[in-house]
């Protein structure tokens, strides 16, 4: 099972509506929670199935103009990791997989365009592929990409990120 739903709300945060956070929140994390309830409610997860959490880079790298997207991947991340100490004697294993932002719809929030050229397939498919084999191998953390491992590497550096970040994005955060 791969919860992999998400939408993105860019921009101030302190613009946007209660209905914009609830929808958001709802469909990147309350929604997973609530299909993996099911699931194993109804006993459709069996033992030595794998759930696979999309969660983001963005839980390692601030993005100060995606604030409910940050905290929505946060909640799945938080979710997926007390979910496997939940799961372990049912021997299924929960991986949180950490993407930097794949060239799809996603990536016109963060100011870049969207591409459909092949090399932007060619990357999809390779970070999909390295997802689902870490999903199947039962990994707790999967990296798929040069990026989110760098990313990893830097995570204790975040009080210079936290500014690197802000100056990259301060145009977008003005009201």
């Amino acid at each position: 099972v791969i919860c992999n739903a998400g939408i993105s709300l860019s921009g101030n945060f302190i613009n946007h509506s209660s209905a914009e956070n609830t929808r958001l929140m709802n469909i990147n994390t309350l929604w997973h929670i609530e299909l993996v309830r099911l699931l194993l409610s109804n006993k459709i997860i069996n033992k030595k199935w794998s759930i696979g959490c999309v969660a983001s880079a963005s839980e390692m790298l601030p993005f100060p103009i995606a604030l409910w997207y940050a905290a929505s991947k946060w909640a799945l991340r938080a979710f997926a990791v007390s979910l496997r100490s939940y799961l372990i004697g049912q021997k299924i294993s929960v991986s949180v997989v950490y993407p930097w932002p794949m060239p799809t719809a996603h990536v016109k929030y963060y100011g870049k365009e969207v591409s459909y050229d092949e090399k932007s397939q060619r990357k999809i498919f390779s970070i999909a592929q390295k997802t689902f084999s870490g999903i199947e191998k039962g990994r707790r953390n999967i990296y798929p990409d040069r990026a989110s491992k760098m990313i990893l590497i830097a995570s204790p550096f975040q009080w210079i990120l936290d500014r690197v970040m802000y100056k990259a994005y301060k145009k977008e955060l003005k009201t």
